[in-house]
């Protein structure tokens, strides 16, 4: 009795609402059918009720109300039924990657791997395996399963024809690079802010597909690293820009410096992608854009103080919008600024353990480690360790340390 109760102001409130208003009535509307939902007898009255469920999960994520919004897609999941990938193939499709983001945003890396790991057999175009592949490897990021990535990265371009070796040689990425001076010809690296829109979908989906690699392949191949970063800047600059377009250009000023000797380009494009990102539409990747100008582009440019509230701004703009994998990667980097700005050392433990907390919580291993093996030297440098050589303590043990980078 009272779950009909429920269902029937749920409809009463969907039906008497203008659809302009819906979004402002949505949680109360959702809230009230999804009490109701086991009497919903109609196939398309349970897909309306789970579109609904779709969009609230979506507004309580956006919030970083995470198991909100697990709740909400769990509910629509069960609404749609199990012939779902039949009769609604985009909408079930939608709420399975949504759920795989939110078990990854609440730590749930093993499930969110095996949800996706099953999708990937499901997928009928190359967009929706692109969307598949960018989770999939973002997971693999936070897990330091940085090799796996990669495989699955190298697996989606030999779907697309592009058959790349994991260890490709360094005439191949000056060959990609050339390319990307010959398209650029006589125009200033800024005019590229002036490109046309991207609206290739397939090509769109690629460099989406290709942005968590690119972290990845720091820690398994620096050629690699780089002709992943031409060949996403050599698409750019044929097809458009799209908001995949910042991180790559901004990924490939870190590199023009160290890699190619021209640093004086590679400010100029990191400058590029940080002024893109405020571009309509092009904005999806600003925490990454943001955070790679502050680290590693701006301080062979600038002082290095001058990357303190870059840092912190793109630690604030990740956690806003979910990024947690450079969100943990903004926590370790300002770290490192705050040592080499001269900031003192025990203003810089108050932050570095303030990291450290945050990195755990988001089970990001590898900046775990490499915060604590910087706290641990900040806290030898205070004095604060049983000998100035070592970073032993109470409580740690330094070939423990060591010993667990060996396993």
């Amino acid at each position: 009795e009272r779950e009909a109760a429920h269902l029937q102001i749920g409809r009463t409130l969907a039906s008497q609402t203008e659809p302009a208003a819906i979004e402002e009535n949505l949680f109360e509307i959702v809230n009230q059918l999804d009490r109701g939902a086991a009497l919903i007898d109609s196939t398309q009255e349970r897909d309306g009720a789970a579109e609904l469920n779709l969009l609230a999960a979506r507004r309580a994520k956006a919030s970083t109300a995470y198991s909100s919004s697990m709740a909400y897609l769990s509910a629509g999941r069960a609404l749609l039924g199990a012939d779902s990938w039949e009769r609604q193939y985009a909408l079930t499709l939608a709420f399975e990657l949504e759920l795989a983001e939110c078990e990854f945003l609440t730590g749930l890396l093993a499930e969110a791997e095996a949800r996706l790991s099953t999708l990937d057999a499901r997928v009928r175009n190359l967009v929706d395996r692109a969307a598949v592949t960018q989770l999939r490897v973002t997971i693999c990021a936070a897990l330091d399963l940085h090799q796996r990535g990669i495989e699955l990265s190298l697996e989606y371009l030999r779907r697309i024809g592009i058959d790349w070796s994991p260890h490709p040689s360094r005439v191949e990425v000056e060959q990609e690079y050339d390319r990307i001076w010959q398209r650029l010809g006589s125009r200033p690296i800024e005019a590229l802010i002036d490109l046309p829109i991207m609206t290739d979908p397939e090509q769109r989906a690629t460099l989406d597909a290709l942005t968590p690699a690119l972290p990845a392949a720091v820690f398994t191949d620096e050629n690699l690293n780089c002709l992943l970063l031409c060949r996403m800047v050599n698409l750019s600059l044929e097809h458009g820009n799209c908001a995949a377009s910042c991180f790559a250009y901004a990924m490939f000023a870190r590199v023009l410096g160290p890699y190619f000797g021209d640093a004086a380009a590679g400010f100029r494009f990191g400058k590029l992608a940080f002024d893109l990102i405020e571009r309509p539409g092009l904005g999806r990747y600003k925490a990454r854009v943001t955070s790679v100008f502050a680290f590693l582009v701006n301080p062979w440019a600038k002082h290095i103080s001058t990357s303190q509230a870059l840092g912190r701004r793109a630690f604030d703009i990740a956690q806003e919008t979910g990024d947690l994998t450079f969100a943990a990667y903004c926590a370790a980097c300002s770290i490192t600024i705050l040592l080499g700005s001269g900031t003192p050392l025990d203003e810089v433990q108050v932050e570095a353990e303030k990291g450290l907390e945050f990195a755990r919580r988001a089970k990001f291993g590898v900046v775990v480690d490499f915060v604590v093996g910087t706290l641990m030297a900040i806290r030898s440098l205070r004095g604060l360790t049983l000998d100035f050589r070592s970073f032993d303590d109470a409580e740690f043990d330094e070939v423990r340390f060591e010993r667990h980078f060996e396993a």
